[in-house]
């Protein structure tokens, strides 16, 4: 481990520069007049460049015109406004789109005079697929289960209702807005209401894996329903939140 009192003081005037050379990051520097007075390595090798030569370059020496302006018309509000910004969108990477996320904000001197605006810039291209993915899976599940002939129902700890699909909704006479946020237990044949209090505990806990639970339900014409289920405990990094029954 380094000595603090054995730093060089050239090392200590220039740890700006190697914090950001080090980073992860990419990092920019572009001047009032939005050309680049500075950027990291990590930032120059998107463009095949070393920093040096992104000095005094613009945004249309580097990205499409689109792009570029985009960019520029982000730097003059910035400018105009004195706010960060964390902007996402996309960018040209060995030929590909790609998608960053960056965080912009005005640059100043030891003067408090402002100088440029500083950007951090890093790859999300990896997270954003993954959030499509995870919104096509989502679509596909509501459409089959939205679609789906049978009744499903999700609900909380507290037994109230937190999803329901339409075929349920159909069965039971309501609307979704009727029965959400509304405790299951208040549609249930008064004489049934210990079936659901004895079993789905067990059920929460994994002990009636497999198992049928039978039980009358409410419909709003105020006629029961025999319903059956094999209700399922709803988990979230290993922890219960609330039970599926279809």
């Amino acid at each position: 481990m380094s000595d603090p009192e054995k730093l060089t003081a050239d090392w200590v005037e220039n740890w700006e520069k190697l914090l950001a050379q080090n980073l992860p990051f990419k990092v920019f520097l572009k001047g009032r007049d939005l050309t680049y007075l500075a950027c990291n390595e990590n930032y120059a090798i998107d463009h095949g460049l070393k920093p040096s030569e992104i000095l005094g370059r613009s945004d249309y020496d580097l990205y499409p015109r689109e792009l570029a302006e985009k960019y520029r018309a982000e730097d003059l509000r910035i400018l105009e406004t004195g706010r960060s910004e964390t902007i996402e969108g996309r960018y040209v990477k060995d030929g590909q789109e790609h998608h960053g996320q960056t965080i912009k904000s005005l640059f100043r001197n030891q003067y408090g005079e402002v100088i440029g605006i500083l950007g951090t810039f890093w790859d999300i291209t990896e997270l954003v697929h993954v959030k499509e993915a995870l919104r096509e899976s989502e679509a596909k599940y509501r459409s089959l289960v939205e679609t789906a002939i049978e009744g499903v129902a999700s609900a909380d700890l507290g037994g109230n209702l937190t999803f329901v699909n339409n075929a349920f909704c159909r069965m039971m006479g309501y609307s979704q807005d009727e029965l959400l946020g509304k405790s299951f237990a208040g549609f249930l044949h008064a004489d049934d209401v210990s079936v659901l209090k004895e079993t789905f505990p067990n059920a929460l806990a994994g002990a009636l894996t497999g198992a049928t639970v039978e039980f009358r339900a409410i419909q709003k014409s105020g006629q029961s329903l025999w319903l059956s289920t094999q209700p399922t405990a709803i988990m979230i990094d290993g922890k219960v939140i609330g039970f599926n029954a279809i």
